[in-house]
């Protein structure tokens, strides 16, 4: 370990028992892909995650994991879309019909 040090302090002084880290390793994604990916999304609107992990799998043949591509997609300003139920008011009538007996039944009830 100390012999490493020596190296270091003959090579470069004291500014070479600096660490010198490789820094972040590369994206999986190159700023071309991750553009083309976005213009992509924005074109095919609304994606949920699960439909955005398989595209970039089957595309680029990398995976993210499921936080990490939320932050860089928000960091585009992009979002998943999100599933929402369907609005009871457009159901077809039969619905109001079966409801109607069971409102009736509970309060002959009490």
């Amino acid at each position: 370990m100390t012999h490493r040090w020596a190296h270091a302090w003959n090579d470069g002084g004291v500014d070479g028992l600096w660490p010198s880290f490789g820094g972040r390793p590369p994206p999986k994604l190159t700023a071309a892909q991750f553009e083309e990916l976005c213009g992509i999304l924005e074109a095919g609107q609304p994606w949920t995650p699960r439909l955005i992990h398989a595209l970039i799998e089957e595309r680029y043949g990398v995976t993210y994991h499921p936080a990490h591509l939320s932050r860089k997609l928000r960091g585009a300003g992009m979002k998943y879309a999100k599933p929402r139920p369907l609005d009871p008011a457009s159901r077809p009538c039969r619905g109001d019909a079966r409801r109607a007996p069971r409102a009736g039944a509970r309060r002959g009830r009490r």
